[in-house]
């Protein structure tokens, strides 16, 4: 079960996995990306929000994390595509579950020609036609952008022009271009990044047993640090700023000596696959996101570390069962 509520805190919010014996849902949808963070957000406002409803979660509760929904203005349009695309990666990155509201994949934008007569949202309806875009969610709940096939971008076939069965929205204008035919005719689009991420998300043991730790750089840069013992080591970063800045990794991993690129934002300046031979002096264009793959010098030696403590404690029970 999972609950969609608007509470007035994260305490209030955390009461719908459930209070003292009484089982609550197994997913309370966590709003806090979606209503606590704007434009104008820097990366302490970042950690503050994902390391307290981590920190906040209950023994039973599922961490996840929502960009967008029908309420609210797409993600494409409150941030632009390249920090939809970011924010994304760091989504996929975080410990739970990740919420996609329809057309993310594709970085659909909010449609703000609906007329007053084409509104149908209640909130917008019960106003005026001088005031109701304020209130309208309809420019959120267009029709999904399948091609440019016809003027409904493929929602709804052309015989529905004889028919008058026309979709109960109009579709955005920038349904010629961005559509879902172009985004997968496209080697680096939000579509392909997105289903790489979902696949990742999948069948990464990091992501599902790893550790979580969360870093405020200098220069407003925001960093993830997902690890594993014996597992892949990945660290999402994302520049908070309009304009570029140099970051240095091992203030993430103190031991990395190589990181590759795993992912980037489609506008971004990196290939996946590169490699970053010096991880202190790395780069990031204007709001790029960039999820590194790291390389340890020094993980076997952790790795050996681990085996010998875990041998010298059984060794220490086998002596006092003989005592």
């Amino acid at each position: 079960m999972i609950t969609s509520a608007y509470t007035g805190n994260l305490e209030s919010t955390m009461k719908w996995f459930g209070i003292a014996n009484r089982a609550g849902a197994h997913i309370a949808q966590n709003f806090g990306l979606l209503r606590e963070i704007s434009n104008e957000s820097r990366a302490e406002d970042f950690q503050r929000v994902i390391d307290g409803w981590l920190n906040g979660l209950p023994p039973n509760g599922v961490a996840n994390w929502v960009l967008s929904n029908h309420d609210y203005r797409r993600v494409a349009s409150r941030y632009g595509r390249e920090r939809a695309a970011g924010l994304a990666m760091l989504c996929f990155t975080l410990p739970g579950t990740v919420f996609v509201y329809y057309g993310e994949e594709i970085g659909m934008e909010d449609n703000d020609e609906i007329s007053w007569k084409q509104t149908q949202d209640p909130f917008g309806c019960s106003t005026n036609g001088t005031i109701f875009q304020r209130y309208s969610r309809d420019p959120a709940r267009t029709p999904f952008q399948w091609d440019n096939s016809n003027q409904w971008a493929g929602f709804s076939p052309a015989a529905s022009v004889e028919l008058k069965n026309e979709p109960w929205l109009p579709v955005n204008g920038n349904y010629a271009l961005l559509n879902l035919a172009q985004e997968k005719s496209s080697n680096r689009s939000m579509y392909h990044l997105y289903r790489a991420l979902i696949r990742w998300h999948q069948q990464s043991v990091t992501l599902r047993y790893g550790s979580y730790q969360s870093f405020v750089l200098p220069h407003n840069v925001f960093a993830v640090l997902r690890s594993l013992l014996g597992e892949k080591e990945y660290a999402t970063v994302l520049n908070g700023n309009s304009h570029a800045v140099t970051f240095n990794l091992s203030r993430v991993h103190r031991y990395t000596t190589r990181a590759r690129v795993a992912f980037t934002s489609p506008e971004g300046t990196y290939e996946v696959d590169e490699c970053m031979k010096d991880v202190t002096n790395i780069a990031l264009g204007a709001y790029e996101t960039v999820i590194f793959e790291l390389t340890s010098g020094t993980v076997w030696v952790r790795v050996l570390n681990a085996l010998l403590l875990g041998m010298l404690g059984s060794l220490v029970f086998i002596n006092c069962i003989r005592i």
